[in-house]
């Protein structure tokens, strides 16, 4: 009886490691669809808190681990993005004489006091 209760709770850590990992796959194959460097991040770090504490095997966690870290520094879909999107905001930021958005002056207070920066 006990040989049976051990391959129960065996069958049933398998299923709960299983759980975890798709999970984790589902959230990286979203974040990689959403190109968010955020979302890709902070699916890598729930897979090595996971992989540390035993709910995924070392080969489901290199497998989130490319799915990730290596998605972004390789996918040339990805890199594009990223880079468009950092031009937009360099675009945003150019000085307000140019044409880029115009940030509001501050009041100083004190020494120079009401004089605009």
């Amino acid at each position: 009886m006990k040989k049976v209760d051990k391959l129960l709770q065996q069958a049933k850590e398998l299923a709960q490691r299983q759980t975890v990992f798709e999970q984790l796959k589902k959230d990286a194959l979203y974040a990689q669809r959403s190109y968010s460097k955020e979302l890709l991040y902070q699916t890598h770090g729930a897979a090595q808190m996971a992989r540390q504490l035993g709910a995924i095997t070392h080969e489901e966690a290199v497998e989130l681990n490319w799915m990730t870290v290596t998605f972004m520094n390789t996918n040339q879909d990805y890199i594009q993005h990223q880079s468009e999107e950092l031009s937009a905001i360099a675009a945003a930021l150019v000085a307000p004489e140019e044409g880029g958005k115009n940030y509001p002056s501050h009041t100083v207070k004190g020494k120079n006091k009401g004089k605009q920066v």
